[in-house]
């Protein structure tokens, strides 16, 4: 698997996927696992040296360290940075050949630790990509409505593909990505929603164009 095409002006990026494998009455199992393994395709051919790449499972409904898939910091030289990110391949299939649909996600766990993780990373542009239909646990624990600080981050959703023309679900799926809108813009990120995994490019060199002018 060949190095990646970004460079950002010598500027590092990181990007933490959370996915959530799913069983409900409009999508199933391998629909979410061929998203989940197209945008991991897509970020390794993408990504360059000294990027940052995680994927986490959210498919929980208390987020653990236990639900990383794999995370890496690619190093310098294009010979390790291929090893590296046919590792990370390895391990996201092993991933998808054992993964278990779950109803509901834990979407704010995730949201915490990518957040940790990405600050840690050190990198200079930090995106976190949400494959899932934002569904959580019902539950009436307090924390889960607490502002979460993650000013210069990018938070991206990709629109789930696989739904049935079902008013309901639609308008309950619109209500959850406000929601999510609402928790971003609240902590200073800046959120998006995205058709394809193409417009993440975009996202990823705006930073650098900002910053270059």
């Amino acid at each position: 698997m060949a190095a990646g095409c970004w460079s950002g002006e010598n500027r590092s990026v990181g990007v933490y996927v959370l996915l959530n494998v799913a069983e409900n009455h409009s999508r199933n199992l391998s629909q979410d696992i061929d998203t989940a393994r197209q945008a991991v395709d897509f970020l390794l051919q993408t990504l360059a040296p000294a990027d940052t790449l995680a994927v986490a499972s959210i498919a929980t409904v208390g987020f653990s360290e236990s639900d990383i898939i794999a995370t890496t910091t690619f190093g310098r030289r294009p010979s390790v940075v291929n090893d590296q990110k046919r590792s990370f391949r390895f391990r996201f299939d092993r991933f998808a050949q054992r993964a278990v649909g779950s109803p509901y996600s834990d979407l704010s766990g995730g949201l915490l630790q990518a957040i940790e993780s990405l600050n840690r990373s050190g990198t200079d542009h930090k995106t976190i990509l949400i494959l899932s239909d934002l569904k959580e646990k019902p539950t009436t624990d307090p924390a889960r409505d607490l502002p979460i600080q993650m000013t210069g981050f990018n938070v991206v959703t990709l629109k789930v593909p696989g739904f049935q023309p079902d008013a309901r679900y639609m308008k309950l799926y619109r209500r959850r990505l406000e929601n999510l809108r609402r928790k971003v813009e609240s902590g200073n990120a800046r959120f998006m929603i995205i058709d394809d995994l193409q417009q993440l490019t975009d996202v990823l060199t705006a930073d650098s164009r900002a910053e270059g002018t």
